[in-house]
């Protein structure tokens, strides 16, 4: 009896796994983007990745309270 069960249940599982399933969203965020600005984001990416931003005035002096900062890199990547 308890074998016919998982039988029946490993049926179901499969019999729903080969349902075509949607996607809300892309796998990766540069495929619905155009070659153009994929290359302007990974050019701002790297440009704020060589700055030594600590030279600028950025704090990086966290403090373990609550939850945690957002790093100052991530921040002037997104203001740019």
């Amino acid at each position: 009896m308890r074998a016919k069960m998982l039988k029946m249940t490993v049926k179901a599982i499969n019999r729903l796994s080969a349902r075509p399933k949607a996607k809300c969203f892309e796998s990766r965020t540069t495929h619905s983007l155009d070659r153009q600005t994929v290359y302007e984001i990974r050019l701002i990416d790297l440009f704020v990745d060589s700055l030594q931003l600590s030279d600028f005035g950025f704090a990086m002096d966290f403090i373990e309270n609550g939850r945690p900062a957002y790093h100052p890199a991530d921040l002037l990547k997104l203001f740019i």
